[in-house]
């Protein structure tokens, strides 16, 4: 199982996220050679040298962290329907196994609404926000990051 972010996300990311929140980097040598490094000591990571190029690589626990739980929309933003989504309202975060059998991993943000129909009752739906599906948790995670960066939201 894939646990940490590959080369191309990790170079897309190092754009996106905080660099105190990585736990790996990708050490390329001036060959072309690369292999993956535990950051344990930070001096290491800054004091690289020049015929030596690191970038910061993440892992699942990592993005999972830097993913907010709730998000509360404070300007007009698009749904994953191209719908402008509600105003004010706080969307969660859920993680699911979904499809037939549980094939694929499904990270969401939704919302639970209340319409009032007529003066008694009320109707209670969920709207979805954003949602991301893929074979690899770690890659529904790197997904929904760019999803919510291009959204302003992260």
């Amino acid at each position: 199982m894939k646990s940490y972010t590959d080369l191309e996300q990790s170079k897309k990311l190092a754009g996106i996220l905080p660099i105190t929140s990585i736990e790996f980097a990708w050490n390329i040598s001036s060959d072309g050679s690369t292999r993956l490094l535990r950051m344990d000591d930070w001096e290491t990571f800054e004091n690289t040298k020049s015929d030596v190029k690191i970038i910061p690589c993440w892992s699942l626990a990592a993005l999972l962290d830097v993913l907010p739980y709730t998000i509360k929309l404070s300007h007009d933003t698009i749904d994953v329907n191209g719908n402008p989504a509600y105003k004010n309202e706080s969307y969660k975060f859920s993680i699911n196994r979904c499809g037939l059998f549980g094939d694929k991993w499904n990270i969401q943000y939704y919302g639970k609404h209340q319409r009032q129909l007529g003066k008694r009752y009320k109707e209670l739906y969920i709207d979805l926000f954003l949602t991301e599906n893929c074979d690899k948790l770690i890659d529904a995670c790197y997904e929904m990051i760019l999803k919510l960066n291009k959204q302003n939201l992260i």
